[in-house]
């Protein structure tokens, strides 16, 4: 059976339309708060390493859900657009939060037509499983990206031989991205981080910045690295 993105995940938060829909389904509630409370830290570590202040600005969520994240930007102060490829997390988040900007669209296939002070992307692009479309959705975010803006990506990295915990480190431009695995990463992985740095480094001559976090899972140590070299374990 192949694998529809829009299907799957319009079918997944119909059911689950909270943190398990998002998450692990199959798990508790408990679990998943627990997960996402991780999530938070992570993210407020990430922008208190770039010094950025979401209040006043520009957000753009990209596979805004169930609103986790568009929830926090908006406790936060900032002024919110959400994106999503299922329907359901559009018409749901548009009826929750009557403040905010919902718009369906999928990354990997169009373009956007606005910049953004933040644009954020919080466990999104591994679910992009075709290389083409995962690049395309990377350059997309990269040139929604306002001048002296910020771009915050997360991805994984696993190694399905599960060998020997080594590090991961990436130099992009003038920033590095290290994440102490507990995979080392493929050389699939290694071809994304590559992309990922060539798409992200052209956004330094207009003063823009970039928090790239490599991750594992939500259980396995990794970090958070941005183009001041600062490390934000996960």
């Amino acid at each position: 059976m192949s694998y529809r993105p829009r299907e799957f995940w319009d079918r997944r938060l119909a059911e689950h339309f909270d943190l398990r829909g998002t998450g692990q389904p199959g798990l508790s509630a408990a679990y998943n708060q627990a997960c996402y409370a991780l999530r938070r830290e992570v993210l407020q570590r990430a922008l208190s390493a770039e010094r950025f202040d979401p209040r006043g600005k520009q957000v753009l969520d990209v596979g805004c859900g169930t609103g986790f994240f568009t929830a926090f930007y908006l406790d936060h102060g900032a002024q919110v657009t959400g994106i999503d490829i299922a329907p359901t997390s559009i018409e749901r988040l548009r009826a929750r939060h009557p403040e905010a900007r919902f718009e369906l669209v999928d990354v990997s296939e169009a373009s956007l037509d606005r910049r953004y002070d933040l644009v954020n992307a919080f466990d999104v692009l591994y679910h992009i499983t075709d290389e083409a479309r995962w690049e395309r959705a990377v350059r997309t975010l990269a040139d929604a990206v306002s001048p002296r803006g910020l771009l915050l990506l997360t991805d994984t990295f696993p190694d399905p031989a599960r060998s020997p915990p080594k590090p991961l480190t990436t130099a992009c431009g003038h920033w590095v991205a290290t994440a102490p695995c507990s995979r080392q990463p493929d050389s699939g992985s290694r071809r994304r981080a590559r992309r990922m740095c060539s798409s992200t480094a052209s956004l330094e001559p207009g003063g823009s910045s970039t928090a790239l976090r490599a991750c594992c899972s939500p259980s396995t140590a990794c970090c958070s690295a941005s183009r001041s070299g600062a490390t934000i374990p996960w």
